[in-house]
């Protein structure tokens, strides 16, 4: 009795709720941590985002946070010359963290013991006792965290990803990417992305996170039964990984492999091989445009052979378009509000930020011929 009374008791409730009228969330106030170039992208896509907004911007000196402030024209900002003055401010209620890796650790554990969620910037920490610490911290102090992997949140992701479960390719057997550029003199000499003690994973943690979470996205975050890093890594003078690769392998047998580069081409291809056909994207991490994005199905077949030109091959290559309502980082910064005001209704991107991370550290010690324990 008491059951069916409960039953009905929530049926009356959600009756009353649907009945009311819709109340806006509040808007999500983010403090800046630091003015690297990517907070200036983000700043942009947070202007472009509905329901988030700037409140401050903190860096080591005044005077870039009020140079920052103005420049990418953030009225109402606040600009502070600390980071723990962002972290006292009661009008933020969530930080955007583009440090270096090594920073991350510190100043998550701070903002989290603040009270304020985390925005964090991949790779996430430069070691898994690290990424621990931070999500205890999360933990303990009720706070959210997302990382900054922006093109999961582009709507072409959930249309491809649908394209591979209602079999437009066959059974899946293959993945292959790759993610690299060719950084100049000064890049390589100076850019804090190739420092040790700033991102000691390198063009691993910069570029191949983002070919990891692909693969783990299309096996819905299923933890890899193997992990091989590929012969011949390169590293710079400080031990940085500047160029590498690594195959992952499933229990169902589902392979997925990919390279990244500090010294290579910009190339930036994810490819998803079926039994009947093969799912490809060209620009699968930063999108050629901003209005449209798609993917590809090439078919491949065989056709007979004809005397003196051999065994002809037929192509069938179909564009699969996307319209953008606007950029994939103010969709993530939309998310990442609702994963704050309605966490229940939003993937448990914290998790998935996890077995990231778990699958990169085994990756890296991989390459450099370690052993490692999974914590995922």
């Amino acid at each position: 009795f008491s059951i069916v009374m409960d039953a009905l008791h929530n049926s009356a409730l959600k009756e009353i709720a649907a009945s009311l009228p819709l109340v806006p969330l509040p808007s999500l106030r983010i403090g800046v941590l630091g003015t690297a170039n990517i907070a200036v992208l983000n700043v942009r896509a947070i202007q472009l985002a509905d329901g988030v907004e700037v409140t401050a911007v903190g860096s080591r000196y005044l005077q870039k946070a009020q140079d920052f402030v103005r420049f990418n024209n953030i009225p109402g900002a606040r600009a502070y010359g600390s980071y723990d003055e962002v972290l006292r401010d009661p009008n933020v209620d969530a930080v955007y963290i583009p440090l270096p890796t090594s920073l991350h650790v510190w100043w998550c554990v701070k903002a989290a013991m603040a009270g304020k969620h985390i925005l964090l910037e991949k790779p996430v920490a430069t070691s898994n006792d690290d990424w621990q610490t931070i999500i205890t911290a999360c933990l303990i102090h009720r706070v959210k965290l997302m990382d900054g992997t922006m093109w999961m949140h582009n709507p072409r992701a959930a249309t491809m990803k649908e394209a591979v479960r209602s079999g437009t390719v066959g059974e899946v057997r293959r993945m292959r990417s790759t993610f690299s550029f060719c950084g100049s003199s000064e890049f390589m000499k100076n850019d804090i992305r190739v420092k040790s003690d700033m991102d000691s994973l390198g063009c691993l943690g910069d570029l191949g996170w983002y070919c990891i979470r692909a693969a783990l996205f299309i096996m819905d975050y299923e933890f890899p039964e193997y992990v091989q890093g590929h012969a011949s890594p390169t590293y710079n003078d400080e031990g940085v990984l500047t160029s590498c690769g690594a195959t992952l392998v499933w229990a169902n047998g589902i392979v997925a492999d990919f390279d990244c580069s500090f010294s290579e081409g910009l190339r930036q291809v994810f490819e998803i091989k079926g039994t009947t056909g093969t799912i490809i994207l060209n620009d699968f991490v930063l999108p050629l445009s901003e209005d449209t994005c798609q993917f590809q199905v090439q078919r491949m077949h065989l056709g007979p052979r004809v005397p003196g030109h051999g065994t002809t091959i037929k192509q069938e290559l179909t564009g699969h378009i996307t319209q953008m309502p606007k950029c994939q980082e103010a969709i993530m910064w939309e998310k990442f509000a609702a994963y704050i005001h309605q966490p229940q209704n939003q993937p448990d991107w914290q998790s998935i930020t996890t077995i990231t991370n778990d699958v990169l550290q085994a990756v890296s010690a991989s390459l450099a011929g370690l052993e490692y324990d999974s914590r995922g």
